[in-house]
């Protein structure tokens, strides 16, 4: 007997089985959350668009070597991460520096109802900060502090020792501190 909402792993295995529409599912389930964690890495919607397009394509060619019991959604954020990181590299190689959009401008299919309710001025200037740290700390710190990833994940991830990503993220809160301070600070 199916279940009307299958989980991840039994998604995965009726994709492996030939059931393309199991996949759908998956991609359906998972397309905000990958659009939007592109978004804050990229920093405009159409980049983040084809960061997430491109993830879905390579977890679908690679899930031969996903391994049963592996959370799916951490599975397809790292290659979203890593989508992102290779976009950002090859922007830095060739010296362009992309405009970012305003998060206001992202569609409201790429966020969840309770976060485009929470959009506002802060939102807006952290998506604008972010997009000016280093992209090592605006990786730790968004995977760490939006998508709730361990330090030792990310450090995997980001092919750095745990210790280096602690300092990436001290860095990162820094830094936004320091350019946020004129919101943080309140009028007595």
């Amino acid at each position: 007997m199916n279940s009307p909402d299958p989980d991840d792993n039994t998604l995965i295995r009726r994709t492996r089985e030939g059931d393309i529409d199991a996949f759908g599912v998956l991609a359906l389930r998972y397309r905000r959350r990958a659009t939007g964690l592109a978004y804050r890495f990229v920093g405009n919607v159409e980049d983040a668009r084809d960061v997430s397009q491109d993830a879905f394509a390579k977890a679908y060619a690679s899930l031969g070597s996903y391994r049963d019991g592996t959370r799916f959604d951490r599975w397809l954020l790292r290659i979203v991460a890593n989508g992102a990181r290779d976009m950002l590299r090859a922007r830095s190689r060739r010296g362009v520096r992309e405009p970012v959009d305003s998060i206001a401008a992202l569609p409201a299919d790429s966020l969840t109802p309770d976060r485009a309710a929470e959009l506002g001025d802060l939102k807006s200037r952290l998506a604008a900060e972010l997009s000016l740290l280093p992209y090592r700390q605006r990786m730790a710190f968004v995977l760490h502090e939006q998508e709730d990833m361990p330090h030792a994940e990310i450090a995997s991830l980001l092919d750095e020792k745990v210790g280096t990503v602690r300092w990436l993220l001290f860095r990162a809160r820094e830094q936004l501190r320091d350019r946020l301070s004129d919101l943080l600070e309140t009028d007595e």
